[in-house]
């Protein structure tokens, strides 16, 4: 449509190509529903995207929670919660659709001298296996290669905030799970 149309949304004020780009936008999941402060969309799960990723912040003080959002009713879950005794987030999933990264922590963020740790978790069972032994460098922020073999996270320096990257380190994932 084009504004000389004429075809306008009362409502809103929209004209024409406005009203299509609006109605492709959804809400899919709220703060208030979930209960927290924030959420962070980490990621689609699934062949047809079914499942969205979140992490929830503020559920408890420097906590995060590993929700599963059913992108077709709006309905969650909350994951077991925590891998590491503190903080942990979703961060991205596996091309196979099989699994997601979990960026964990032995204590809540911001807690000086916390140690890192990154997880895989396999989205089917809900079991996971740790990635990355604690030693000098945090890992946070993974991505996975295209085609899944190798991961690469930022590091920064134990007890170090995440986000602040020292450096990159490269995972063999298949050589971790021999």
């Amino acid at each position: 449509f084009q504004a000389e149309d004429g075809i306008r949304d009362n409502g809103a004020g929209l004209v024409g190509s406005e009203m299509c780009i609006r109605d492709r936008e959804r809400e899919v999941v709220s703060k208030w529903k979930v209960g927290a402060v924030f959420l962070e969309p980490q990621d689609f799960v699934g062949p047809s995207d079914e499942s969205l990723l979140v992490s929830a912040y503020g559920i408890v003080d420097g906590f995060s929670d590993r929700i599963v959002v059913d992108m077709a009713d709006g309905s969650f879950a909350k994951m077991d919660h925590p891998l590491g005794g503190g903080y942990d987030e979703w961060e991205g999933v596996h091309p196979s659709g099989d699994s997601a990264f979990v960026e964990v922590s032995d204590a809540p963020i911001g807690e000086p001298g916390a140690s890192w740790f990154l997880y895989l978790y396999d989205l089917a069972t809900g079991t996971h296996r740790i990635v990355t032994e604690p030693n000098a460098v945090s890992p946070h922020e993974p991505v996975f290669s295209p085609g899944g073999r190798w991961a690469l996270t930022a590091t920064a320096a134990r007890g170090g905030w995440p986000g602040y990257s020292a450096g990159i380190l490269l995972i063999d994932l298949e050589a971790d799970a021999k």
